[in-house]
């Protein structure tokens, strides 16, 4: 007899129905989110920009040689923009943060809520052939998990619209420079992929086991008068640390060594990244081509492309 299996691309897209079914109570306050998330995004990517045409005034004042805009310094023009983008930024970021949590908090709470009516509405049949705790543990870990992939959406969606505002305005300072920063991104992309795709069977194995022995013990538990009168205590403490502590802990070990792993490489490609960045830099500087000041908003946004990456 053949067994059928549910191909991944089905089970991704009914992964993302079954989340948009809990979101879309929320869509007016995701619409609000996505706003802002545009606003914030375009002045955080003004940041780099700002600050390293700031120290290029600074740089020309050192020199005796201030430029002046008007009536105005140059350095306390941009000292000014800086000022008001970053203003911006962090005041939407603020608002666009307390938006995320009271919405990720509500899916949190309403995935949980519904989850015990729809328990309290099933047949008594289904109550007394199923395992109610290992149910339970389901819906507690869906709505911590629905909860998790709003906020880390929430939070990184604007920094992955300003990774392409940052490419923009770096590629007006440095073409080359550009090319740099978009590789060591592509690059680090690349090996993500490769060192996440295992990291998603190990994670749904590790919580199947987990699912699977938190039931089975928390059944035994419940059923102690039985175990009692059977004399199976040492039974039941053998197959909870057979399959609770030593084979769920292994899968979680397995976990966590690939997400070191995962660590371990983006701190290397943003090394590399910046220390090419550097080297090209002390000739392009040398000869005119790019200012300090360019060189400093340069690194921010190679400091600024690698992080939603790594959250994501």
């Amino acid at each position: 007899m053949e067994i059928k299996t549910e191909k991944p691309k089905n089970r991704f897209q009914d992964g993302l129905k079954a989340i948009w079914r809990h979101l879309h109570p929320f869509r007016r306050q995701l619409t609000i989110m996505v706003v802002l998330g545009v606003i914030s995004s375009i002045a955080n990517g003004f940041v780099p920009y700002v600050t390293g045409r700031f120290f290029d005034a600074l740089i020309g004042l050192s020199q005796n040689k201030p430029a002046i805009a008007g009536s105005w310094p140059l350095w306390g023009l941009f000292l000014g923009a800086w000022i008001i983008v970053e203003l911006i930024a962090n005041n939407i970021d603020w608002t666009m943060d307390r938006l995320r949590r009271k919405v990720s908090t509500a899916v949190w709470f309403k995935i949980q809520t519904d989850g015990f009516a729809h328990m309290f509405r099933l047949p008594l049949s289904y109550h007394k052939n199923a395992h109610t705790n290992g149910e339970l543990q389901k819906i507690s870990q869906a709505s911590w998990r629905v909860s998790a992939i709003l906020d880390t959406a929430g939070n990184i969606a604007p920094q992955f619209l300003g990774i392409f505002i940052g490419i923009i305005l770096a590629a007006t300072i440095s073409i080359l420079m550009a090319s740099i920063l978009l590789i060591g991104v592509l690059v680090y992309i690349i090996v993500l992929i490769r060192i996440l795709r295992p990291i998603a069977t190990i994670d749904a194995a590790a919580h199947k086991s987990w699912n699977e022995s938190w039931d089975d013990s928390a059944a035994s538990v419940q059923q102690i008068e039985s175990v009692k009168q059977a004399s199976a205590e040492d039974y039941e403490v053998g197959k909870v640390n057979a399959n609770l502590w030593k084979k769920t802990q292994e899968f979680w070990l397995r976990l966590e060594r690939n997400w070191s792993n995962v660590n371990f490489f983006q701190r290397t490609i943003v090394f590399l990244t910046q220390l090419t960045i550097f080297i090209l830099a002390v000739k392009l500087v040398a000869n005119g081509s790019i200012t300090v000041g360019e060189l400093v908003a340069l690194n921010g946004y190679a400091l600024m492309f690698f992080g939603p990456v790594a959250a994501l």
